[in-house]
């Protein structure tokens, strides 16, 4: 629920960068995506809703690698002085 007003509150707010409104708008629709799976698995569209539990899976895998791809790298600049 607060990714969802996050989101909301950022597709308002950045108009002059697409990737981020894109990104938001992605992270805002991705709570109501898994409750339209729940909605087919029930209505009998098994196939349908497995696949689409595939795609929010493999986009959440996506997401976090790059976030954790970030997070080393931000962690590697600031973190620097520990390694001496």
């Amino acid at each position: 629920m607060v990714v969802t007003f996050t989101s909301a509150y950022l597709i308002d707010k950045t108009k002059g960068t697409v990737w981020l409104r894109r990104t938001a708008y992605f992270l805002s629709i991705l709570p109501q995506a898994s409750v339209a799976v729940i909605n087919m698995d029930d209505a009998g569209d098994a196939a349908p809703a497995a696949a689409m539990c595939m795609l929010i899976v493999f986009a959440n895998v996506i997401v976090r690698s790059l976030a954790e791809l970030v997070s080393r790298r931000f962690k590697r600049k600031t973190q620097g002085w520990r390694a001496r």
